[in-house]
């Protein structure tokens, strides 16, 4: 890649995957939709960039997005309490943490949203973290919903639906990622006053 222009080439494969995963988006959507609708929690996280994206989307339900006049929602970014995950992580397993955080604020109905471009692996242990949050969330009736990368990983075993951008390209899964986050958004200020 010498120019932007490689770069955005590269990123039409990644985007053009996600024409082809339409129906698997919709149905991400509706279900953060009617999840909102029956003013459940959202729970979002993932670890490093993607950890960044949730931040993103989180302050996007909590403020506004295109709709300055839409009413906030009830989603947690699930890094943002960063005492609380270095106590955590100091005195305990920092793979645990988010779990953790799912059992203290979770209830039946809710939702967890993970964002891996690696889909984590429990054999080389990696993305454990994602993991252990999603079996959390599955065993107290909470609902899991991904945007992965690569080949899903172990998280799609965890998840109820996910959109899996079958990419290697760590930042091209995140740009397909971030477009599939601001198609929520518009969603939701299209269906919420």
């Amino acid at each position: 890649m010498k120019t932007i222009i490689d770069y955005i080439a590269q990123s039409y494969f990644s985007l053009d995957l996600l024409v082809k995963k339409n129906k698997d988006i919709e149905k991400l959507s509706s279900l953060i939709l009617s999840t909102l609708a029956k003013n459940n929690q959202i729970f979002v996280c993932g670890n490093g960039g993607s950890s960044a994206q949730a931040a993103h989307f989180a302050g996007e339900l909590i403020a506004t997005f295109e709709k300055k006049n839409r009413r906030g929602f009830k989603i947690f970014d699930l890094h943002s309490c960063i005492p609380a995950l270095t106590a955590w992580s100091n005195d305990f397993k920092y793979h645990t943490f988010l779990g953790r955080l799912i059992k203290n604020l979770g209830k039946k109905n809710d939702l967890l949203v993970i964002l891996s471009t690696s889909g984590g692996s429990e054999i080389n242990k990696h993305s454990t973290n994602l993991i252990e949050a999603a079996k959390i969330a599955k065993k107290n009736k909470i609902k899991v919903i991904s945007l992965l990368g690569n080949n899903g990983g172990d998280i799609k075993k965890y998840s109820d639906y996910f959109v899996n951008v079958g990419s290697d390209s760590t930042p091209h899964i995140q740009d397909a990622h971030m477009i599939i986050l601001h198609y929520f958004c518009k969603k939701i200020d299209l269906f919420f006053k």
